[in-house]
């Protein structure tokens, strides 16, 4: 499986942190990729960022049935707190 990944500090103290992922060959599928970009804000904004980047695709791929059949719902499942 192809992967990126990178998390950012800001630049300011009240500048946004993100993480950034791209998986190609998502859950084994080389039709699929996931991609995202994580925003963490305050003092634990980089922390929260990279933890989001790190749970969320494996919380996704945790029900590859359900993945395969209605990948939205997978991702309502894997994050419940996106929708």
């Amino acid at each position: 499986m192809g992967q990126g990944a990178r998390v950012v500090d800001g630049s300011a103290p009240a500048s946004p942190c993100t993480a950034t992922l791209v998986i190609r060959n998502f859950g084994g599928n080389p039709s699929w990729a996931f991609a995202g970009v994580f925003d963490g804000h305050g003092a634990c904004g980089m922390e929260a960022a990279a933890i989001v980047k790190d749970a969320l695709p494996r919380e996704i791929l945790a029900n590859k049935t359900l993945l395969t059949a209605d990948p939205i719902a997978a991702i309502k499942v894997g994050h419940p707190l996106l929708f």
